[in-house]
Parts: structure tokens; sequence; C-alpha cells
């Protein structure tokens, strides 16, 4: 389901603004005492902080879509 929200705002040229994925990027972060335990908890959820930032990306999106969609009045 996700893929095909993600599909859509693709389609619908939804842009995530830098500073919103940074944010995410920081919340992430303040969740671990230490860079390198956030590091590792990066590279094992994704591979690579390049890939884990694209991941954070294309949630944002979805999330900008379904609260365009959904959650409008």
């Amino acid at each position: 389901m996700e893929e095909l929200v993600y599909q859509q705002a693709v389609r619908r040229k939804i842009k995530v603004p830098s500073a919103k994925i940074a944010a995410r990027v920081r919340q992430a972060r303040s969740q671990y005492a230490l860079e390198e335990q956030f590091r590792e908890a990066v590279l094992e959820a994704a591979g690579s902080e390049r890939r884990w930032r694209e991941q954070i990306r294309r949630a944002l999106m979805v999330e900008l879509l379904w609260n365009q969609q959904v959650m409008a009045p």
C-alpha cells in the first residue's frame, strides 16, 4: 500500500523540503547517546546513510500526500 501511495506522490510531484528531512534525521539522531550507536543503527536499517535518507524522503512524501488527500478538510 505504501508503495502505491509513494508512486502517486511521485506522479503528483510531491517535494519534500530538505529542512524536513534534516529535522527527521536530527530527531532520529537524538535517540542515541553516542554517534557510533546512531551510525550502527542506520547501517543496520538501510545499509548506508544515503539509502536511509532516501527512505526518510520517501516516507515523508507519503506522509505529505496522505495529509493532503485524507486529512485535508
